[in-house]
Order: C-alpha cells, then structure tokens, then sequence
C-alpha cells in the first residue's frame, strides 16, 4: 500500500509504476480473440498478407492468397477473413468481400470490424436501414467505437431519423475525431436544416468546407449556402 495524500513538498515525489487494469474490458471491438488460438501455419499466412497489405505499391493477389491459406486451414480465423474482404474490395470484387466479411462475423460475433465494413457496403448500395441495423450490432458490442458512431450518424442522417444521428455525431465530435471523419460537419449541419435551424446548419456547412472544401458533397453544401441567403434565411 501506497499512500498518495498528505505529502509535503520535499518528499520524495517517486512513488513507483503503477499498472491499472479495467476490471471489466470493453465487450467486443477491434480485435479478434480467435487470432490467439489460430495455428502457425495460419498465423504465418495472415502475417506474410498483413505486411504485403503495409507495402506502398501491395500485391493484392499475393496478400489475398495467403489470406485464403490462413482461412482454409483455420475457418474460425475471423481476422484473416476480415482482411481477406478489404483485400476483395481493393480488387474490386463487392460479391467476394461481402461474403468474406460475413464469414468473419460468423467466426467471432464479437468482432466489430465486419460489422462496420458491410455497414458501409450498405450505405453505398443506398440500402440505409440495413446499414444502421449493422451499426447497432457493432455499437451494442462496444458503444465507445468511434467509427461504428460515425458510420452510423450517417445511416441514420439519410432516412432522417435525426436524434440518432446527431448523437452519433456529437459523440465523434466531442472526442476530436473531426479531422479523421470531416463529414460528421455535414451531418450536423443536415440535422439542423432539417430542423429549420438555419444559422446553426450554415455554421455547420462552413465548418465542413473550410475542413475539406474538395470532397465530393462540397458543391452541394455551398449551392445550399447560396440558396438559403437568396431566401433570406441566412445572412
């Protein structure tokens, strides 16, 4: 026993390292307790792919093959079958890495990542309510996930289910994640117009431009600027 209190200024101010451990860890997130219990051989595959995947110019059908080896001798191998799906999708094979990613799942439930992949899969497919169903389930295995947050302000923004979305994105926002999901601004600044709250979206949509002013959605944020100051709801 330590005691940190009623110390006086010439004392010693070394007390030691001191090591905290949660007592109860985060369920579920980033990492795939099935990669412990892979075999070697496994193992080895998913390691040669991972660091032909860290390469400037990578050899995807090089990395895909060992990945394909890895799963093959280990089925449970969710984190070689979540890397085996963003492999597929870099190789343009949608079918494929959905399918790889939906076997990761499988493998290890408790691994978010596959969730979060096929969410965005979804949204790009405009299928949004399936999207938002995956980033429950991610969420539900770990709500402090940042990305499951921001994909799903994002699945919810576009049906307009606006409470769940602002949450989501004031939750990115206030753990200064801005800079790594800029589009979390657009959100916001979508909620707010969608509630007629015009100054504060506007605030919203200028934050987003002055961050990224070349994403795709840019033009469409400074058209709707425009729009809103010819009508006079903004200055």
């Amino acid at each position: 026993m330590i005691s940190l209190g009623r110390r006086r200024a010439l004392d010693n101010p070394d007390v030691g390292l001191i090591i905290l451990h949660s007592i109860k860890p985060p369920e579920g997130g980033t990492v795939s307790l099935k990669t412990l219990a892979a075999p070697k051989d496994a193992r080895k595959a998913w390691e040669k792919a991972g660091k032909e995947l860290q390469k400037e110019n990578p050899n995807f059908s090089k990395a895909s093959k060992e990945l394909e080896k890895a799963v093959e001798i280990y089925p449970e191998f969710a984190s070689a079958w979540y890397m085996l799906g963003e492999v597929r999708l870099a190789q343009n094979d949608r079918p494929g890495a959905s399918e790889a990613f939906e076997q990761a799942s499988a493998a290890d439930p408790e691994y978010a990542n596959p969730y979060l992949s096929l969410a965005l899969m979804q949204m790009e497919e405009g299928r949004w309510q399936e999207a938002a169903d995956l980033c429950s389930q991610a969420l539900e295995l770990n709500p402090q996930l940042i990305k499951a947050h921001y994909l799903n302000s994002l699945a919810h923004g576009s049906p307009g289910s606006l409470d769940v979305a602002e949450e989501s994105a004031l939750l990115v926002l206030n753990n200064n994640q801005a800079k790594t999901y800029p589009l979390i601004y657009y959100v916001l600044g979508f909620v707010e117009a969608q509630r007629e709250n015009f100054t504060s979206a506007a605030a919203r949509y200028r934050t987003f431009l002055e961050v990224r002013p070349n994403l795709s959605l840019a033009k469409k944020a400074r058209g709707q600027l425009d729009q809103w100051r010819k009508q006079g709801l903004i200055q």
